[in-house]
This record gives C-alpha cells, structure tokens and sequence, in this order.
C-alpha cells in the first residue's frame, strides 16, 4: 500500500511540487499576507488577499 502511494507521488511530483515551492517561498518571505493589496498586471487586476495558504491564495476583487 505505501509502495502504491509513493509511485503515486513520485509521477505526479511535476504537477503539485513547483506549487507548494512557490507556496513555501511566499509564505516564509511574507511577500503576500492575509490584508494585503495585490496587483496582477497580465489581468489588470488589482485585490485584496483573503487567504494565503501552502497551494494558493485567495482574493477578492
């Protein structure tokens, strides 16, 4: 069963890994907290950080 589990992660390691790293590395710098104002110029959007966690974060516009 755990043999099953680690193939699992390991081939799927290209779609989840650079996710939780970039999560990783913005939660630890605090480059976005919760409160904060950020402004996304490819979609000229500008919003509000609801929630920051290890895969995503969350905004409001």
């Amino acid at each position: 069963m755990i043999g099953a589990l680690l193939i699992i992660l390991f081939s799927t390691k290209d779609v989840w890994a650079p996710d939780n790293i970039n999560g990783l590395i913005l939660l630890y710098n605090g480059d976005i907290e919760t409160g904060s104002i950020v402004r996304v110029e490819e979609y000229n959007l500008l919003a509000y950080a609801i929630q920051t966690t290890l895969t995503q974060t969350v905004l409001e516009i």
